[in-house]
């Protein structure tokens, strides 16, 4: 941002007070760096950006510099306090003393200076008084100890530098309010710990002063008892007496006041630790009761298809940082304990310092045992003797180095009652209240130096054995599927010099122990039911018994779009409520219970809600989620709507692709057609295909075979929207090996059956005739048949023998195909060929064959001329029906016959 836009936003309260304070050009440089270079440490005119902090950033700035650095200070002298290495001096090192008094010293001239220069000037009157007072403050805090005046500048100018940070930060990045308070509370506890810390070092000053005074009035005692006793034998013994007994009243009196004030000291910063430890608990609860929670219902819910919950790293360095703070508060106050135990000015035991002992132990335990967590969540549908992993992570651990000692985890499996009694007794189950044995259940905690993550992660966890809880009374008489374990996960944390011992748990969320595969849609209505409507704080593993439909509605959508990454429409879940509550108006009012989920059957069906959803869930899953994704397929819509959907279209080949309300697992085709008998427009439905039909031939195979679905509803071409999904031709494929050359390929196409004739090309070599029940598979170059199962009827299919290819000769060849349960009479083609004897057979195929063929049946008289066969293949059937011939079923065209030769195979009626 350039200058002048800056001034112009300068509209903070720091800001103008600064400038109230501060005129322009009142900030000029003074002074410059002791050795004649600038510093590394900190960019120069940081205290020029530092002034246009606005908000809770420009505040915490004013909190920032008072009595210990005043700001004057750091205004008048920004330019030479930039320019210093204060890197180079470590104020715990005291070998760098006299670097830190020379730096002070030359602080000090450079306030005196600049005091002698504004003498000159009558109108500086109130900036003189000001930089006196700056001064005289600085020579009585610091005189004694320059170390503790570079630690203080130090803290200013990184301080500074962080809140420039977060403010870069809140300009480029859409951060939430509730995280902006957080990290300004952080930051204003920095302060507020560091002007504690301060504080102490200048009580143990003042206290060895103190020491120091009492052990001279000890001396003087000692001289005065010394003079008593051996008695006054002259006149110099006499006045060395009264000046004894003067300097010992003195310093008793001076000794008074020190006392008083140590008193008055010790309340102040027992009182100023008290109110940090307010602000701290605040802070540490907007963390671990808000964020956190927050955090933990997230990735519960994206166990159902919620978003996923992010990070961890944000809420680590939250943790850490109030670990940080935690931990030196918790030394200070261990300081303020040493002082009081080496000189104690009161009678009696300091209650306001063991209360905050107390109180600090208290908030490093919550912390602690909070911020032990899963990262990664153990399956919630476990099979036993299945391989299965999981991560916890303690978020404060980087911190607190509690990984300098040897941290074991331990993963036990208990059930839903021993979890309710963990909850509520705060203990660790012993193994005898465990309920089953968990192989490769110990590990140890690892620390990462480069993220700063202390976490242990188990990949081969193994559930071995399952001891389920008994089922006296009718409150347990729950199914298996029904029954919540979860894994829980322990240790003990010790910390310090092992005077802190932590033990700490975690559980995991809610799992399903099974035996066989079969068992898992069943377990996951139970998963599914407890992460989508468990509350926050909740007794394990409590849930309603039922919720409204909105919630419902939003859980099943959001189940639907987690596995097949498209959710559920308003309208779709209009049609899945009627389905549930059948004539029943929709209403947010309306509650959608667990019987009406896993129990009780779907209206007029033998099934329940769930097993038919999760039927159609797991059939997109795993054979129709790319067409599901595109929007091909309606999905949940009755048979009624699609009815209406298809008449509406002025268009009579429209088709549309929904879930089946009678089988589960299945998709059924509506599509609309003329009726040839009345000529009236009607729809039809195909009958359902399940995951073993599209096992056989996939979904965009079967739109392509069948001519009667020609457009998806509303009006779109099918090749347009299904054509990159076709597979693709035979004769377009690379052989897949040398064994497959010379050999005629063959393929499995559907048709439809027992319906009105549809005389149309399905691009796949022969017409297709219409059927409002079902379509067969029909196939060349074997026999096939459905799959066991299957809804279509078995097709037998003729053999046709295989030739050699050669270049310059080939073959034509047709199949009758013979449907054994209809009297219907299909035909399929393999690779079109020709011959070189001038005699042409049925061809099929893209090139040239079909013209031919045609050719050559008009020329031969004995079928209509009329009839033209489609590009692509010939009908049988329909060439047949049109010229009064019958197809003799038994007979079988296995090679190359003319055309008369082919009439000479049927009879005339």
């Amino acid at each position: 941002m350039a200058k002048k836009e800056l001034d112009d936003t300068c509209s903070s309260a720091i800001a103008d007070g600064l400038q109230e304070r501060f005129p322009a050009g009142s900030g000029e440089i003074v002074g410059g760096d002791l050795e004649g270079r600038p510093s590394p440490d900190y960019p120069m005119a940081q205290w020029e950006k530092a002034q246009r902090l606005t908000g809770k950033h420009g505040q915490l700035l004013r909190e920032l510099y008072n009595s210990y650095f005043p700001l004057e200070a750091r205004h008048y002298f920004a330019d030479w306090l930039e320019a210093q290495s204060w890197a180079e001096i470590d104020p715990d090192n005291a070998q760098h003393a006299e670097a830190a008094g020379q730096h002070f010293a030359k602080f000090l001239e450079l306030i005196e200076a600049k005091i002698q220069d504004e003498c000159a000037d009558n109108n500086s009157f109130l900036l003189r008084h000001q930089l006196d007072n700056v001064c005289a403050t600085l020579r009585i805090r610091y005189s004694p100890n320059p170390l503790e005046f570079v630690r203080m500048v130090r803290h200013c100018l990184n301080t500074e530098a962080d809140l420039l940070h977060l403010e870069e930060n809140a300009s480029n990045f859409d951060v939430s309010p509730q995280h902006s308070t957080i990290d300004t509370a952080i930051h204003r506890l920095r302060i507020m710990i560091d002007e504690v810390e301060n504080d102490v070092k200048l009580l143990q000053a003042k206290q060895e002063s103190v020491v120091i005074q009492t052990q001279e009035l000890w001396r003087i005692s000692s001289g005065l008892t010394s003079f008593q006793q051996a008695g006054l034998e002259n006149q110099t013994q006499k006045d060395q007496l009264c000046s004894l007994i003067k300097a010992k009243a003195k310093l008793e009196e001076t000794l008074m006041r020190e006392a008083d004030c140590l008193v008055s000291n010790r309340k102040g910063l027992y009182m100023k630790t008290e109110h940090m430890l307010r602000e701290y608990k605040l802070v540490q609860d907007m963390v671990l009761e808000e964020e956190l929670l927050k955090w933990s219902r997230a990735q519960q819910l994206h166990a159902v298809g919620g978003p996923p919950p992010g990070p961890l790293d944000q809420l680590q360095i939250w943790c850490q940082d109030l670990a940080d703070i935690i931990w030196r508060c918790r030394r200070q106050v261990q300081q303020m304990e040493h002082l009081k135990s080496h000189l104690s000015v009161t009678d009696g035991p300091d209650v306001e310092l063991n209360e905050l002992n107390l109180n600090v132990n208290n908030l490093l335990c919550l912390l602690v045992t909070r911020t032990f967590i899963l990262d990664k969540q153990p399956p919630q549908v476990l099979k036993t003797m299945t391989r299965f992993g999981a991560c916890v992570r303690l978020l404060a651990g980087g911190k607190l180095t509690v990984y300098m000692n040897h941290t074991e985890v331990q993963a036990h499996i208990i059930n839903e009652k021993q979890a309710r009694s963990l909850a509520k007794e705060n203990t660790v189950p012993v193994k005898a209240e465990v309920s089953g044995e968990i192989c490769n259940n110990t590990k140890v905690m690892d620390y990462n130096k480069g993220t700063g993550t202390l976490s242990a992660e188990f990949n081969n966890m193994s559930l071995k054995r399952i001891k389920r809880p008994d089922k006296k009374g009718p409150e347990h008489q729950l199914a298996v599927t029904e029954e919540k374990f979860c894994i829980l996960f322990t240790s003990k944390f010790s910390m310090g010099s092992g005077e802190l011992v932590y033990s700490v748990r975690t559980i995991s969320l809610p799992v399903v122990v099974v035996v066989h595969v079969n068992q898992s849609p069943a377990a996951e209505a139970t998963i599914m039911w407890d992460n989508a409507f468990s509350q926050p704080g909740r007794d394990p593993f409590t849930v309603p018994d039922a919720v409204s439909w909105p919630q419902m509605a939003h859980a099943l959508s959001l189940r639907f779009e987690s596995i097949n990454h498209r959710g559920l429409s308003d309208t779709l879940l209009s049609v899945i409520f009627s389905k549930v509550f059948p004539g029943q108006a929709e209403d947010a009012q309306v509650m959608f219970s667990w019987a009406k989920l896993y129990k009780e059957p779907l209206p007029s069906r033998s099934f329940t809600f769930w097993e038919w959803f999760y039927g159609t869930c797991d059939l997109v899953k795993r054979h129709l989620q790319l067409q599901w994704q595109d929007g091909l397929i309606a999905g949940f819509v009755s048979r009624q709507q699609a009815e209406d959907m298809l008449l509406s279209e002025p268009l009579h080949d429209n088709f549309i692709l929904r879930f089946s309300d009678s089988e589960v697992g299945g998709l059924t085709t509506a599509y609309s057609m003329i009726n040839p008998n009345t000529g009236v427009r009607e729809v039809y439905h195909l009958q359902p295909w399940t995951a073993r039909d599209f096992a056989v031939r996939a979904l965009a195979d079967r739109i392509h075979d069948l001519a009667e679905l020609r457009h998806v509803y509303p009006n779109i071409d099918k090749d347009d929207v299904f054509g990159k999904y076709y597979t693709p031709p035979a004769s377009s494929q690379v052989p897949t090996s040398s064994s497959n050359i010379g050999y005629v390929t063959t393929r499995i196409i559907v048709v439809a059956e027992n319906g009105p004739r549809q005389s149309g090309n399905n691009g796949s070599g022969m017409d297709s005739v219409g059927s409002p029940s079902s379509a067969t598979m029909a196939g060349s170059g074997g026999n096939v048949s459905s799959p066991p199962g299957a809804n279509n009827p078995t097709m037998s299919v003729s053999s046709q023998s295989s030739m050699p290819m050669d270049a310059d000769v080939s073959v034509a060849g047709m199949v009758p195909v013979t449907n054994t349960s209809s009297s219907n009479t299909m035909a399929a083609f393999c690779s079109p060929h020709s011959v070189d004897d001038g005699s042409v057979g049925s061809v099929v195929g893209p090139d040239g064959g079909v013209a031919a063929a045609a050719a050559a049946v008009a020329a031969a008289g004995s079928l209509p001329g009329g009839f033209m066969p489609m590009e692509g293949g010939i009908n049988i059937t329909e060439l047949f029906n049109m010229t009064g011939l019958t197809v003799d079923a038994t007979h079988t065209l296995s090679s190359v016959e003319p055309i008369q030769d082919l009439l000479d195979l049927y009879s005339q009626e």
